[in-house]
């Protein structure tokens, strides 16, 4: 989903990067929209903290963080989604620090009311110590909200600076990145032209139709690559490492043994084909198949803008 995870899956599974692709996910504008009405009493701004309350999360970031800002900032109200085993310390802080009236802990949320949630908010929060996408900050910035984040992961690659604002994964640096965008939201014009750009802009770069014929361009590339045979497949598998080597080796061989067993009891030539469900024939012979060793700029098509949505985050 970004080049951070292809780095890691480059480097643990010992596979040649140019054989590895990036495909993000994507989010349904039509679920996630802003809420131009959306104007808080009393000029509160909300905060919206959308995860699962683990470690892995920063949710003991959160736990120091949440005290800070609501002493600095008294017109400011969290809204904390998710459930999780370090909820307890969650709960133990706002009562420790009386704060019961501008914490609201809302538990696990249905995905469908994540976007009613969303509309409240002016500033989503993410605290992750690890973030391979992080797709609810595209939910979150489809809404029209500011985010503030770690700076971990794939998260730097996912949007541009005006929408997304970063911050070492510690209080200190979290509360001085916060600080900036809650006193920006309170000032600035929220108009809903500006709102509804953020909406536009994630909407396209972000698209399922986009995904699924980037997905298609690179499953048809490996359809075409000439198969091996089985010795050749194991002394692949080999090259994995002395401890993975040797396990996926077993696991292909107990996999090639069911899958002769199930020929067996079950011949080819019995079993209904599925229909095609591809695209129209005379479509499909004017899409050029994918080298499988070409770069992620070919793999998205060649558009320059989507090439230039997964260089790092430089744009």
């Amino acid at each position: 989903m970004s080049h951070t995870s292809k780095e890691n899956v480059a480097l643990r599974c010992h596979i040649d990067p140019s054989l590895v692709f990036v495909i993000p996910n994507a989010i349904d504008p039509s679920q996630f929209s802003p809420d131009p009405d959306n104007v808080s009493p009393n000029d509160t701004v909300n905060i919206v903290v959308m995860m699962r309350l683990v470690w892995r999360k920063g949710t003991h970031l959160l736990v120091e963080l949440i005290p800070d800002v609501c002493r600095c900032f008294p017109y400011v109200h969290f809204i904390v989604c998710g459930d999780g085993p370090n909820r307890l310390a969650l709960e133990e802080m706002r009562d420790r620090h009386r704060l019961q009236d501008r914490v609201e802990l809302l538990g696990a949320v249905p995905h469908c009311d994540v976007p009613g949630i969303l509309t409240r908010g002016h500033i989503f929060l993410n605290t992750s110590l690890t973030e391979a996408f992080c797709i609810a900050i595209l939910e979150a910035v489809a809404c029209g909200l500011r985010v503030v984040s770690t700076k971990v992961g794939g998260v730097p690659e996912i949007l541009p600076r005006h929408m997304l604002q970063f911050a070492e994964p510690n209080v200190k640096a979290l509360l001085d990145c916060i600080s900036g965008v809650i006193s920006s939201v309170r000032h600035a014009n929220r108009s809903s032209s500006a709102i509804a750009a953020f909406h536009r802009d994630v909407s396209a770069m972000y698209s399922w139709h986009d995904v699924a014929r980037r997905t298609g361009r690179v499953y048809d590339a490996a359809r075409l690559q000439p198969q091996l045979r089985f010795g050749e497949r194991l002394c692949s598998l080999a090259n994995l490492g002395p401890v993975a080597g040797p396990v996926a080796i077993v696991v292909h061989v107990v996999q090639f043994l069911m899958l002769a067993l199930a020929r067996v009891c079950r011949p080819a030539h019995v079993i209904e084909l599925a229909p095609d469900f591809s695209l129209h024939r005379t479509r499909r012979a004017r899409v050029k198949p994918l080298p499988l060793r070409a770069s992620f700029h070919d793999a998205f098509g060649g558009k320059e803008s989507d090439a230039r949505l997964f260089v790092g985050g430089v744009w």
